[in-house]
C-alpha cells in the first residue's frame, strides 16, 4: 500500500513538473521589430536582447531570448491588472502551448482565429497579452506594464503569409515577416525561436553550451566564481564618461572559473537601454586572470587579480582594446555579490 501511494505521488509530481518544463524541441513566439530579429539569428551574443530563461527548484533554467524589445505572447484567461503572476510553459504561445503538440508556434496562434479569416484580431485576441520582461531575469516585473492585452500594442496578426525557416550566423528561426499589424507604418515580425535548451543552473545558460557542460568549469570552491559588480576607475580620460558603454561606466560581471580556465559574461546597459551580454574567456593561476573578450571599443585583453579590500573579494583590472587600428586602455574595479546561482 505504501509502495502504491508513493508511485501515485511520484506521478501527480512528475505530471506537474512536465507542465512547467518546456519539452524537447519547445519553440515560442516573439515580436520584434525587423533589426531585432535580424541580430537574434545572426549575433552569436545577441547584444541587444539579454540571453534570458525561467527556472525553478524543480526546473531546470531554459536558455532563450527575451527583452523590452522582444516580446513573448502569453495567454492569460481571468486575467486582471495587478494580479501575481507565476508564469508557466503553458502559458506561452509556442508549440507545446496549452500542453499540446502543435505543428508549430504558429499554429498554435491560429487557433484564436475563430471566424477563419487569417487574421486574429478584434475580440479573438482578448486574452492574449504581451510580456515585457522589464527587469531582464525572465521573470513577471512587479509592475503595472510588465503584462498588457496585446490590442493595447497592435490591432492584430495576420497569419496568411507563410512562415519561412531563416538561418543566421549564430542559429535558426522561423519568420512570419511583416505580419503583426499596427496603426502606424512599422515592420513587425513575429519569430519563432526554439527554448529547449536546458540547465542545471543559471549562469550555465550564459555560457556557450560546450563551456556550460565541461567538466573543468564545476570547482564551486574557485574565489573567482561568482557574480561581480564591475565599474571603470578612469573614465575620466574620455568626453563623456558614460560612453562608449552606454548609461554607465560599468555593469555585471560572471566569472566561471575551474581548474584552469576562466569564462563568462560581461553584462552592461547599452547607449538605448539594451541589455548586452558580451563572453570573455581565458585563463586563471594563483589568484591573478588573463582572458580576451569584446567590449564596444572591439576586442579586449584584460589582466585581472583578486584581492582583499577590508575583508570582502574584489577585482582589479587592466584592459586593453584595438578597434580600427587605435588602441584603448583602461582600468577597472569590481566587487563581490553573490555565488553563482
Amino acid at each position: 500500500m505504501k509502495r502504491l501511494l508513493l508511485t501515485l505521488i511520484l506521478a501527480v509530481l512528475s505530471m506537474w513538473a512536465s507542465g512547467l518544463r518546456a519539452q524537447p524541441g519547445a519553440t515560442v513566439i516573439f515580436i520584434a521589430s525587423e533589426r531585432l530579429t535580424d541580430l537574434a539569428l545572426g549575433y552569436p551574443h545577441f547584444p541587444q536582447v539579454a540571453r534570458l530563461g525561467f527556472g525553478t527548484a524543480l526546473k531546470p533554467w531554459h536558455a532563450w531570448y527575451g527583452g523590452i524589445d522582444m516580446r513573448p505572447l502569453v495567454h492569460m484567461p481571468g486575467y486582471e491588472p495587478g494580479q501575481p503572476v507565476r508564469l508557466q510553459s503553458p502559458m506561452l504561445i509556442g508549440n507545446r502551448f496549452n500542453e499540446k503538440s502543435w505543428g508549430d508556434a504558429f499554429a498554435a496562434l491560429a487557433s484564436f482565429d475563430r471566424d477563419g479569416n487569417g487574421i486574429v484580431e478584434g475580440r479573438e485576441m482578448r486574452d492574449l497579452y504581451v510580456w515585457v520582461d522589464f527587469d531582464g531575469d525572465g521573470t513577471i516585473a512587479n509592475r503595472e506594464d510588465a503584462l498588457r492585452p496585446a490590442s493595447f500594442y497592435y490591432s492584430g496578426f495576420d497569419l496568411r503569409a507563410e512562415a519561412k525557416t531563416k538561418a543566421g550566423h549564430a542559429r535558426e528561426g522561423r519568420l512570419m515577416a511583416f505580419s503583426v499589424l499596427v496603426p502606424y507604418a512599422s515592420r513587425i515580425h513575429l519569430l519563432e525561436l526554439d527554448v529547449s535548451a536546458s540547465y542545471a543552473a543559471r549562469h550555465q545558460g550564459f555560457l556557450p553550451p560546450a563551456a556550460a557542460a565541461a567538466s573543468d568549469m564545476t570547482d564551486a570552491r574557485n574565489p573567482f566564481n561568482g557574480h561581480w559588480r564591475w565599474t571603470v576607475t578612469n573614465a575620466d580620460q574620455w568626453k563623456d564618461a558614460t560612453r562608449p558603454w552606454g548609461k554607465e561606466a560599468g555593469g555585471q560581471l560572471m566569472l566561471v572559473a575551474g581548474k584552469s580556465r576562466i569564462q563568462g559574461v560581461v553584462r552592461f546597459i547599452g547607449p538605448h537601454a539594451d541589455l548586452i551580454n558580451l563572453p570573455l574567456e581565458g585563463n586563471w593561476r594563483d589568484g591573478s586572470a588573463q582572458w580576451t573578450s569584446v567590449s564596444p571599443l572591439g576586442l579586449t585583453r584584460s589582466e585581472v587579480r583578486l584581492e582583499s579590500l577590508y575583508g570582502y573579494p574584489v577585482l582589479r583590472g587592466r584592459s586593453w582594446s584595438n578597434r580600427n587600428g587605435k588602441v584603448s586602455e583602461w582600468t577597472w574595479e569590481a566587487r563581490y555579490e553573490q555565488a553563482l546561482d
